[in-house]
């Protein structure tokens, strides 16, 4: 996240207050997903192997650091929680950097106001109460049936200025181009080229994705289509168990990595666009940090985790956050293929070079609302393979997307079952279900209007 997003507690709960319900659709060809499958949720006790050992060596890395008001200690999951008070917002991220590196990222529980003090959280407070006194928005609400304008961003980073070339990715940019191209094709997303922003390694620094985000906001209007793609690394979890995308130019040691990343969270709270799609194939996964001093404990990876690399990423706790929803409805689908549900806690009009322009052909609006599209679920790594030289989620998405005339819903509901069989097939067993959050359940948006659609 970037510097403020932390302190955005209290608008959080304004915002909590007034957006819909958000329903997550997972495809799970087991079952569904335990509490304990998700590090941010729920945990067994008895399972932890965290101790008192842990706690003190944390504590005394705390005050060798001169974080001297802040502690950690057990909570009663089992896992290292931050207590205390904090001078700002840097302080809290060293005491969440360290235990990660003690315990690892598994056994860190997400930082929350109701547990710590923070100085710099502190003198926000005004602030915010004053933006909510000057109005906040009123809540999601259905727009008109025409989509007026259509924005998109896309990025694909594979090489990077910080990471050993062993740990480069093959295939990210070349995605990032395909889905670029799907996009602007008048025949298929018919995006006015104007409107759509491609930005490929060197090009993908965080200042260049941040940029881009905000003139985004700034032009997108409520009747108008965001969607924004981004494939690359993610950093591991950070303190509000977020995964962050790891732009070219991010700085791979403990803290920096999170500044120095990309965080959406403004960007998704802030549009004012009510048909916004978010497409992620981007994981955190260990085996790009465990060889860096700083980021996990002895065996690169969280005390307890055997086998082979550790991975996360986007939880459904995450994704209610930055959503903004009180409750999840979550829908698996089984092997059977029956669903399961179950309830749980700039100027619009223009495009980005300031030329007015609407979007011509078919505008029908059909489905609404915020969605993240995350190509693998918590604890998951995506992977990219050689033989459709794509990462897996991308190329079944796309060719969702050709075969569904652009419909949003109907494309991931096709690529999501075929991504499980194939990296199951190709990868030695490993799982990969792709997941997706929306604030309503009408999700199934057009993103083509062309002649093929």
């Amino acid at each position: 996240m970037k510097k403020d997003s932390a302190f955005t507690w209290i608008s959080l709960l304004v915002i909590l207050s007034v957006l819909p319900s958000c329903a997550t659709y997972t495809y799970d060809h087991q079952t569904p997903k335990t509490p304990s499958s998700v590090a941010s949720e729920t945990v067994s006790p008895t399972a932890s192997p965290v101790n008192l050992s842990h706690i003190s060596a944390i504590n005394n890395l705390l005050i060798d650091k001169g974080v001297n008001k802040g502690f950690v200690e057990l909570d009663r999951f089992g896992r290292v929680i931050l207590k205390g008070e904090y001078r700002n917002e840097r302080e809290v991220d060293i005491a969440f950097a360290l235990s990660q590196q003690i315990v690892g990222p598994k056994w860190v529980s997400p930082v929350t106001p109701e547990n710590i003090k923070c100085e710099e959280w502190q003198k926000k407070i005004g602030l915010l109460f004053l933006e909510a006194s000057e109005g906040m928005p009123s809540g999601s609400t259905r727009p008109g049936a025409t989509i007026r304008n259509r924005y998109g961003l896309v990025v694909g980073v594979g090489r990077f200025q910080y990471v050993p070339r062993e740990k480069f990715l093959k295939y990210t940019a070349s995605d990032a181009r395909d889905f670029y191209e799907y996009l602007i094709n008048p025949q298929e997303g018919n995006f006015p080229s104007g409107n759509v922003i491609l930005l490929t390694d060197s090009q993908a620094t965080k200042n260049n994705i941040n940029n881009a985000l905000q003139k985004i906001k700034n032009m997108a209007g409520s009747d108008d289509l965001v969607c924004v793609f981004l494939s690359s690394h993610g950093t591991p979890p950070d303190k509000d168990g977020g995964v962050r995308v790891v732009a070219y130019d991010s700085v791979y040691e403990p803290v920096r990595i999170w500044e120095t990343s990309v965080s959406l969270k403004e960007f998704i709270q802030g549009i004012k666009a009510e048909r916004l799609v978010v497409l992620s194939d981007a994981c955190y996964s260990s085996g790009i940090y465990k060889d860096i001093s700083g980021f996990l404990p002895s065996g690169g990876k969280s005390l307890g985790v055997s086998g082979g690399e550790e991975s996360y990423g986007l939880s459904r706790d995450y994704g209610k956050k930055i959503l903004g929803a009180k409750d999840l409805v979550f829908q698996d689908r089984s092997s059977s293929g029956k669903d399961l549900s179950f309830q749980s806690g700039g100027s619009p009009g223009k495009d980005l070079a300031g030329q007015s322009r609407t979007v011509p052909g078919r505008n029908a609006g059909g489905g609404w609302g915020k969605v993240l599209i995350a190509a693998s679920s918590a604890q998951e790594k995506s992977w990219e393979g050689d033989s459709v030289k794509h990462g897996y989620f991308t190329y079944y998405f796309l060719d969702g997307l050709h075969k569904n005339q652009g419909a949003l819903q109907d494309s991931f509901n096709y690529a999501s079952p075929l991504v499980t069989q194939r990296v199951r097939a190709e990868k030695e067993g490993a799982i990969q279900r792709p997941q997706a959050m929306a604030t309503t359940h009408d999700w199934n948006m057009p993103i083509a209007t062309g002649a093929n659609r």
